[in-house]
């Protein structure tokens, strides 16, 4: 991959199928999408490791009140990769207003994506297809439909609760973030389900030097999480 100072960079091996998109097309074509969605978009974190790419944008003009009090908002993550490791398109989530904590979720978000092939030369028409779902109701549902889930993770916790979401609902996050978010959660004095989220993301979402991983993690976390309160507060009839 050529720099723009003329020196190149080896990101990785990929085949002569390949189809490298620079993160300035990506972001120029996503640029036109939010500004098409009628809503007001602030920039809030990017991430390139010469590799993957993450630039987030949110915004407040579409939200939704928890029960707790707390607001509810959209993000939009743009993606790429150099290396074939990962999709390039968009992806939607949600955002927590008063601490700022972003929450990846491939349950309530959605994404307009495609992998690295020359077959999806229109991979412009591609993202923009997906893309409708930001001006039409589509958004509304899903944040309605994600603060419904967020709203049942008002349970107090024991220690055996949480034993029970480490062992059966996030067994896949690394130890070492774990460790981070129950210090978090504890330091914070938290109690329920609620405040376990929110120390979770706050840990994941505002580190000093982000990686791919933490993207990750949060998506594993989040879903995980509202997957435990929705199980927990289901009640099953006969």
């Amino acid at each position: 991959m050529e720099r723009t100072n003329g020196e190149y960079l080896e990101a990785g091996t990929v085949g002569p199928n390949y189809l490298l998109i620079p993160n300035q097309e990506v972001h120029d074509i996503c640029s036109e999408i939010r500004t098409e969605s009628g809503m007001d978009w602030n920039h809030n974190r990017i991430f390139f490791d010469g590799k993957k790419y993450r630039n987030v944008y949110r915004t407040e003009s579409l939200q939704k009140t928890l029960d707790n009090g707390d607001v509810a908002y959209l993000t939009f993550t743009e993606m790429n990769s150099y290396d074939g490791s990962g999709p390039a398109g968009f992806r939607v989530d949600f955002m927590i207003l008063v601490c700022k904590n972003g929450m990846v979720s491939p349950k309530y978000g959605w994404d307009s994506k495609f992998r690295h092939s020359v077959a999806n030369g229109d991979w412009q028409e591609q993202i923009r297809a997906g893309a409708m779902a930001l001006t039409g109701q589509k958004s509304e549902l899903k944040l309605n439909t994600f603060v419904e889930a967020c709203n049942r993770l008002h349970n107090p916790l024991s220690m055996e609760n949480l034993s029970e979401i480490r062992k059966v609902y996030i067994p896949k996050l690394p130890n070492l973030r774990y460790g981070e978010i129950l210090t978090e959660y504890h330091a914070k004095e938290g109690s329920t389900m609620w405040d376990l989220m929110q120390a979770g993301t706050s840990t994941l979402w505002h580190r000093d030097k982000m990686t791919n991983a933490d993207f990750t993690n949060n998506s594993v976390f989040v879903d995980g999480l509202l997957k435990y309160g929705d199980d927990r507060n289901t009640v099953l009839t006969a």
